[in-house]
């Protein structure tokens, strides 16, 4: 009897709206300083913890055999991460946005597709196309549908993704558009776009990350999402809670130091009305940002 009832109470909790009054006065009563969305204009207006749930990741990715970026630290010091930066050139607050203009495309929207491994793949990797010189939107759905080894809509991790874009390459969003459909891998006479073979890395080391970004463009990061994440609007948000709901995949286009706190800028794949047009800052490290941050470079012919 006492698993039935918990049971029927976790299936109680699962089925209440992701956003609500109650629990935007929550955040708010925790302490916050970003700002909470308003939930009847919240894009997740009516959705379900379930649902929203259903449309991420459960799990970080396993058997990852990629190799740590390759950046030398002098005497692998990261305490003095001014001094750090300095060395490197880099400047403590940095928007690619404005440095790259046009070259940081719109996160795009992956709906109810569990996709988000196919968009931080494609939307970064984009951006750093055209920062190389050749401006194109890779596509999302050739990543979906002809990544071995990943579900399509139902999950998957970069280093399959890597894999393909490495060894085949992938044609671009006007060749085959978004359209969350699984099954087949469509084959298209459409350019492909690759990286260099062997050139995907990962790290967990946020200096070498800024540096990775000043140098050569956006990078994907995996972070776990926690349940008031999806009510953010604005500011540096930090999680004000322990209830962790999924495992989301976005872009690292920049960073900034507010009151002495650094953050990431990311840019999300919820659409334009979520957040900050799309894009949201996090506190460097929370929600577990800096745990697993991956790349690989073009191959520009």
């Amino acid at each position: 009897m006492k698993r039935i009832l918990i049971f029927l109470l976790f299936t109680s909790i699962l089925c209440e709206d992701l956003i609500t009054k109650e629990g935007a006065d929550k955040i708010r009563a925790a302490g916050a300083t970003w700002s909470v969305v308003d939930p009847d204009k919240s894009i997740f207006k009516g959705t379900s913890i379930e649902e929203f749930k259903s449309r991420l990741q459960q799990e970080w990715p396993v058997n990852s055999s990629l190799p740590e970026l390759e950046i030398e630290i002098p005497g692998n010091d990261t305490k003095n991460k001014s001094r750090l930066l300095q060395v490197y050139g880099i400047p403590m607050n940095f928007d690619g946005r404005k440095v790259w203009g046009k070259c940081i495309h719109s996160g795009r929207n992956q709906k109810k597709c569990n996709g988000c491994w196919a968009f931080g793949v494609a939307n970064h990797l984009s951006d750093r196309f055209c920062i190389k010189g050749q401006d194109v939107v890779l596509s999302v759905q050739d990543l979906l549908e002809c990544t071995i080894g990943n579900f399509c809509c139902n999950g998957g991790n970069a280093l399959n993704a890597y894999n393909l874009v490495m060894m085949q390459g992938i044609v671009e969003e006007n060749c085959k558009p978004f359209d969350a459909k699984c099954g087949e891998c469509r084959m298209s006479r459409c350019r492909r776009y690759r990286c260099i073979m062997n050139s995907a890395w990962v790290t967990t080391n946020p200096i070498k990350a800024q540096i990775e970004v000043f140098m050569n463009g956006p990078i994907s990061a995996i972070y776990n999402v926690y349940a008031d994440f999806p009510y953010y609007e604005g500011g540096v948000y930090y999680r004000t809670t322990n209830m962790r709901l999924a495992v989301h995949s976005v872009t690292i286009v920049g960073w900034g130091v507010e009151n002495g706190v650094p953050y990431w800028i990311c840019k999300n794949s919820w659409g334009d009305n979520w957040g900050l047009k799309g894009f949201f800052m996090i506190r460097m490290g929370d929600s577990e940002i800096n745990s697993y941050m991956t790349s690989c470079s073009p191959l520009i012919l």
